[in-house]
């Protein structure tokens, strides 16, 4: 099979968004804290700031790290439909559940997951095997007449 390589995980996008939220959150638990403790108005003024400061890094952080989290999701997913679409290839169209988990390390659910999402694309039509097990069916690999 050719290898494709992996896709990565987004380590920078998620290492900045743990660094966001995390000093969003000390400049509003500062800014909060400030607010309880303080009698005088320069005391009000770093409040606000803080929280000010702090609310939106927060809250930009959660939303850079939902983004990454979605985005590697979505990479390793199409990486494992065309690393399957390949394996089809190799196999003359036809794949069965447990050899796909075993070639490409996947757990069965993973590895049915994916072939149903192409079976409802289109890509695979599934049938059981003589021997009573499923197999998928990618005809544009079928080689036989």
């Amino acid at each position: 099979m050719n290898s494709q390589e992996k896709p990565k995980k987004f380590i920078g996008s998620k290492i900045l968004a743990y660094l966001m939220m995390s000093y969003g959150v000390i400049f509003a638990v500062s800014g909060v804290a400030d607010l309880l403790i303080t009698t005088d108005t320069s005391g009000l003024t770093g409040a606000i700031i803080g929280l000010v400061i702090g609310g939106p890094l927060g809250f930009f952080g959660y939303k850079l790290f939902k983004k990454s989290t979605k985005k590697a999701k979505l990479a390793l997913k199409q990486y494992y439909e065309t690393m399957i679409l390949r394996l089809a290839r190799e196999q003359n169209g036809l794949l069965n559940i447990i050899e796909t988990s075993i070639i490409l390390n996947l757990e069965q659910s993973q590895t049915e997951e994916i072939l149903n999402q192409l079976v409802t694309e289109g890509h695979a039509t599934p049938q059981v095997n003589e021997s009573g097990y499923i197999e998928y069916s990618f005809p544009i690999f079928n080689k036989t007449p």
